[in-house]
């Protein structure tokens, strides 16, 4: 729990310690592969091209969010393995707490750039 095994680079600690966030990864895919198959069963209409300055700005969003979440994987996971007082295991639970939401936001966000998926969620929120 916790530790390094030999020959995995150092990556046991990590894996490890992010079952949850293993979990979401492999949602993730297998959510994006069931949009891929539904878009070519369903003959969808082609993908929109967007404007360049709104591919500049998704740009500096990833870029910002790449940064920030390596950021928590790299300084605040192996900190927050370590066994400390009261106070810090709350500050640890709010650091986990606010990787997945941003996780989550990050993901439901970017699925709203499905054309059919935006579709779907514009009718539901309509009725």
């Amino acid at each position: 729990s916790g530790t390094a095994h030999p020959g995995d680079g150092g990556g046991g600690r990590l894996r490890s310690a992010c079952p949850s966030v293993q979990a979401g990864i492999v949602a993730i895919c297998a959510c994006l592969v069931q949009v891929l198959r539904c878009r070519q069963v369903s003959g969808a209409q082609p993908w929109p091209v967007y404007p360049l300055r709104f591919k500049v700005l998704v740009l500096a969003a990833v870029a910002l969010s790449s940064v920030w979440l390596s950021t928590y994987v790299v300084l605040v996971l192996p900190q927050a393995e370590q066994p400390r007082n009261a106070v810090y295991s709350q500050i640890v639970y709010n650091a986990r707490m606010l990787f997945v939401y941003f996780a989550w936001f990050a993901t439901s966000r970017t699925m709203l750039l499905v054309p059919f998926l935006a579709v779907r969620v514009a009718r539901v929120h309509s009725r």
